[in-house]
């Protein structure tokens, strides 16, 4: 797993005039409009925070000490609006187009498979450990 490359394109995100947070949840609710009510009762500030974790983790990755558990804790949450792992696999699938959208042409194959893999050994175990407790 390549976390440069996955931090690399969190920093340009972060550069990036729409923000990420906006563009996932459009094509969330695009995609699966199913969460739509979920999210309905969560302010914008929470919905951001959420985005943000994610990027946030994939800087931090290396410190699991640190970033596991709180995945855990936002799993944990999660679980308190019935999510479950397909949920989150959307959500992953969801993140890594945004991703994509706001790289634009700087998103190579190198950068998918590096969100891919920090989603499938990191991101996902975590949150789905918190929505089983």
């Amino acid at each position: 797993m390549n976390t440069q490359i996955a931090t690399r394109v969190w920093d340009h995100v972060l550069q990036s005039r729409e923000p990420i947070a906006q563009r996932f949840y459009s094509r969330l609710f695009a995609e699966f409009p199913q969460y739509r009510v979920l999210f309905d009762d969560i302010d914008e500030p929470r919905r951001r925070k959420l985005v943000g974790t994610f990027g946030i983790a994939a800087c931090t990755i290396d410190d699991t000490e640190t970033v596991h558990p709180h995945l855990m804790r936002i799993g944990k949450q999660l679980a308190s609006l019935h999510f479950n792992e397909r949920d989150l696999l959307n959500f992953q699938e969801v993140f890594v187009k945004a991703l994509a959208e706001c790289c634009g042409e700087n998103w190579t194959t190198d950068c998918e498979k590096a969100w891919n893999e920090l989603f499938e050994n990191h991101l996902i175990p975590n949150l789905n450990h918190g929505l089983l407790q």
